[in-house]
């Protein structure tokens, strides 16, 4: 996000938009977990992403959607049923948008949302008594020993793992995905073709290289283009950086980027819960206001849901507020 937004402060905007329920939200702002369960499922999410923007970006404004893993998805639907607004283009990276049960993590996944269901969270009741701050402590550890010194903005992700709603969501929305994501949408991907890049892994887990090649076969005039640079899969964990440094350039070469006098506007990641029923809690880069030319949003994936990008493209300002109340903005 800070990557794209970086030389671009008077002419970008960037949002950031992840995944309903995925984090612990202030006391004021929780609701009953039957209440707000039908946001946690494929349509859920997408429809979640729609709100946000049909809420707060106007429709005459220029918007870019990136998408990640299962985000790419989500990005492919919100530009295929989204046609009241602007979207220019949508770059999907590392697209977990079919065949999700062929992952190599699918059975595990798979396991911990049915039978180990239980088990599982019993587990995190257990872990989610221990103190926050010993909890803390320990994940600090961890992430430095895996990721080094600098990644620390991992640790409050992780610590809403712990969270018991937290998770029941995390493993209702998974066990719907998988149900629901595994035939590629074709259709979606003819009527907008000419707005949609592929960017896959050359060793992706969610996506094999047979994927990208049958997707070419199919689509001859697809932008299916390849990592070269060896990003794992999530790759917001140690190169959100570079993959921002890529896609800044994309969007430069196809002069998606605003002139100096534009305004274009960068969604990177919508953060937490949806619609009228729920709280949102959004990232955002601040910018003078001006007329906008262009938005950007980016919307996470399936393996790194619960993880901010690290500190190099997190943003800087956090807001909260309703998407129903209309005297309240981001």
């Amino acid at each position: 996000m800070k990557e794209i937004y970086a030389g671009n402060e008077e002419n970008i905007e960037v949002w950031g938009v992840s995944h309903a329920g995925h984090v612990v939200l202030p006391k004021h702002m929780q609701k009953p977990y039957k209440s707000i369960k039908r946001w946690f499922s494929t349509e859920g999410e997408v429809e979640h992403k729609m709100r946000f923007l049909e809420k707060f970006i106007p429709k005459e404004t220029p918007l870019v959607l990136i998408g990640h893993s299962i985000g790419s998805y989500m990005a492919l639907q919100i530009t295929d049923k989204l046609k009241d607004h602007n979207i220019v283009h949508t770059y999907l990276l590392f697209p977990a948008i079919e065949r999700l049960a062929r992952g190599i993590n699918a059975p595990m996944l798979e396991a911990l949302a049915t039978y180990l269901r239980q088990p599982f969270m019993a587990l995190v009741y257990s872990v989610h008594m221990v103190p926050a701050m010993l909890l803390k402590r320990v994940f600090q550890l961890a992430v430095r020993m895996h990721y080094g010194a600098g990644k620390e903005t991992f640790v409050q992700n992780i610590l809403s793992l712990t969270s018991p709603s937290v998770m029941r969501a995390i493993i209702d929305t998974t066990q719907d995905i998988f149900k629901k994501v595994r035939r590629r949408d074709d259709d979606a991907i003819a009527r907008n073709l000419d707005k949609l890049t592929f960017y896959y892994g050359l060793n992706d887990h969610w996506a094999p290289r047979e994927f990208p090649m049958q997707l070419r076969r199919m689509f001859p005039r697809s932008d299916v283009r390849f990592c070269l640079e060896g990003f794992r899969h999530a790759f917001v964990v140690d190169a959100g950086r570079e993959m921002g440094h890529i896609v800044k350039g994309w969007m430069l070469k196809q002069n998606i980027l605003p002139s100096k006098h534009g305004h274009l506007t960068a969604v990177s990641q919508l953060l937490r819960e949806p619609s009228s029923s729920l709280p949102v809690t959004t990232t955002k880069t601040t910018y003078p206001m001006v007329q906008r030319s262009a938005t950007t949003i980016d919307i996470t994936g399936l393996s790194s849901s619960t993880l901010q990008p690290d500190s190099s493209s997190s943003s800087p300002v956090e807001s909260l507020g309703y998407l129903e109340n209309t005297n309240r903005t981001l």
